[in-house]
């Protein structure tokens, strides 16, 4: 049970009263020392988690209520705890957000040319040995299959050329194969 003089240091402190305030927070004080034990807020010193727990305490006694049977501690203590719990949230929150701000490829694209790999560049090296290779391909088709090699190709002369009309540049086409696996 709360005293008269304690209620009277709790309503005076609700009220503004700087010298009640600190007679409540040393009379709290314990409670304010077990939460410190229990919990660390990363970034706090011991004076910032004081001011914490004074405008907790402040708070807590402008809307302390005695006739609903709670003890001012617990309400102190309960009041603190969520607002130490509010701290941990927001100091894990803000480890989660990116060093630098997002931006988009747009934004700097000089930036992003010289660091990001485009896998869909053709190597200059690749693409002059598929050069090499495509030529002893082409040298060693009959004129039949060079003349089918030559439709696959997107410069090819006919491209309306109908495959399936033509059984012999299908069968070419078989022979194509059998000369790649000749040359690998």
């Amino acid at each position: 049970m709360i005293t008269d003089e304690e209620m009277k240091i709790i309503e005076l402190a609700g009220k503004g009263d700087g010298d009640a305030l600190e007679k409540l927070f040393k009379l709290y004080h314990p409670v304010l020392r077990k939460i410190r034990r229990n919990y660390f807020v990363g970034g706090m010193e011991n004076d910032d988690l004081d001011q914490e727990a004074i405008l907790v305490l402040y708070r807590s006694a402008q809307k302390f209520e005695s006739g609903r049977n709670v003890s001012f501690g617990s309400y102190y203590s309960h009041n603190l705890r969520n607002r130490i719990f509010d701290l941990i949230r927001s100091n894990n929150a803000q480890k989660r957000l990116p060093a630098d701000a997002i931006k988009s490829i747009e934004a700097d694209q000089s930036f992003y040319a010289t660091t990001v790999a485009d896998i869909t560049a053709w190597n200059p090296e690749h693409s002059a040995i598929i050069d090499e290779e495509l030529h002893r391909l082409y040298k060693s088709c009959s004129e039949l299959e060079r003349r089918a090699l030559s439709l696959v190709f997107p410069n090819s002369p006919n491209p309306t050329f109908k495959m399936a009309a033509h059984r012999s540049i299908l069968n070419a086409f078989v022979g194509v194969g059998r000369n790649m696996s000749r040359i690998n």
